[in-house]
């Protein structure tokens, strides 16, 4: 007995990536605008506790005990010191023209 190949399915053709991208920007305007109304309802407890759940959930997929990014932590802090330092050389009040703030 002969075998015969079947009819040939249609392939879905996978999306570019315009359409790709179309898509998520649609997602996140829908996920903004459900935030708002979710967050309009929600009682500050509840959205710090939200807020501090993605914190956690966030601090637990980062690698900070990896080398590169304490050497990019430390570097942030100096950069951000020696700022603040130039600030506050410049006038006391950390001001950099007068009457600023």
């Amino acid at each position: 007995m002969t075998e015969y190949p079947s009819a040939p399915q249609r392939q879905q053709s996978s999306p570019t990536l315009r359409e790709i991208l179309e898509g998520y920007a649609a997602f996140n305007v829908w996920e903004a605008q459900e935030q708002a109304h979710t967050l309009a309802q929600m009682s500050t407890k509840e959205s710090l506790r939200q807020y501090f759940e993605l914190c956690n959930l966030a601090a637990g997929l980062s690698d900070t005990d990896n080398p590169v990014f304490l050497e990019q932590n430390a570097k942030h802090w100096s950069q951000l010191h020696k700022r603040l330092e130039r600030l506050r050389s410049i006038t006391s009040h950390g001001e950099t023209t007068p009457g600023a703030g």
